[in-house]
């Protein structure tokens, strides 16, 4: 009684089961007082949103991504078909897999979507002043990393990588196809970690989209599970959000059973 205490959450009204407190478990709890949204504060949101679009004025478009072996485009569909059938090689390769993937081959569409994407990524334009950023996200990069580094998916008659400078942030890559040249990056939280300690580490990120090649940075969804927000600076010194997103696979989740010989925070994530 000697204590008032408000407590605002943007994911109460999400029915769950595990960790987590909902408004139909609070308005059975003893002393709780459930304040529900009325007309006045959905009115209240929708002027705030409205503003805030317009400061941003942001034009937002919706694509789904045609599977690499679907693509019909005539200007496409010969490079399509050529690094789809590079690909089903390449999964042999040991650091690819060695041929083990699952029922559904996650492994190999992973590499089919990251090129799908990247011949989409071909045709778009740099706006004035500026290049076409590409933020792709996955589950995981592994095999897309590992495609880029060996030696015998490098090159062929319809694309070509070549491997850049080596900082204390990532390897860099140049990837070359469609006649056009992608800077290409991975991107992980822990490396967003080591951007935000140092300056050093944050203008090297920003340098990448101060040429004139558009970029493609390649992370997982891991990354903004961990509150990684991507932003880079302009070289006129404005903040620029990344013009193309791609959400490159479905999250998935897996439930292990907990053994009372795991670590606590083992055993929480089980």
């Amino acid at each position: 009684q000697k204590n008032l205490v408000f407590a605002l959450s943007a994911t109460a009204d999400i029915p769950r089961c595990v960790n987590h407190f909902d408004l139909q478990w609070l308005r059975l709890e003893g002393g709780v007082t459930v304040i529900d949204v009325d007309d006045a504060d959905r009115a209240d949101v929708a002027t705030l949103t409205a503003e805030k679009a317009a400061l941003r004025a942001n034009t937002v478009a919706v694509e789904r991504l045609i599977p690499l072996n679907e693509i019909t485009n005539a200007s496409l569909s010969t490079t399509s078909n050529a690094l789809q059938t590079l690909i089903e090689t390449a999964m042999q390769f040991e650091e690819l897999g060695g041929g083990v993937d699952t029922e559904r081959k996650h492994r190999q569409r992973r590499l089919e979507l990251f090129f799908s994407g990247v011949l989409w990524a071909s045709q778009q334009r740099n706006p004035p002043g500026e290049v076409q950023s590409h933020l792709m996200f996955l589950i995981t990069y592994k095999e897309i990393e590992q495609f880029f580094k060996h030696e015998q998916t490098r090159k062929s008659d319809y694309h070509r990588i070549e491997i850049g400078a080596k900082t204390k942030l990532w390897q860099s890559f140049t990837l070359t196809i469609m006649a056009v040249q992608f800077h290409v990056v991975f991107y992980n939280a822990k490396k967003a970690r080591e951007m935000s300690e140092t300056s050093a580490a944050e203008q090297e990120f920003n340098a990448l989209f101060h040429g004139t090649e558009p970029v493609i940075v390649v992370t997982q969804y891991a990354s903004a599970g961990n509150g990684v927000n991507l932003q880079y600076t302009l070289p006129d010194g404005r903040k620029r959000d990344f013009l193309n997103l791609y959400l490159l696979e479905v999250p998935y989740f897996y439930f292990d059973a907990v053994d009372d010989d795991d670590s606590a925070e083992k055993q929480a994530a089980a």
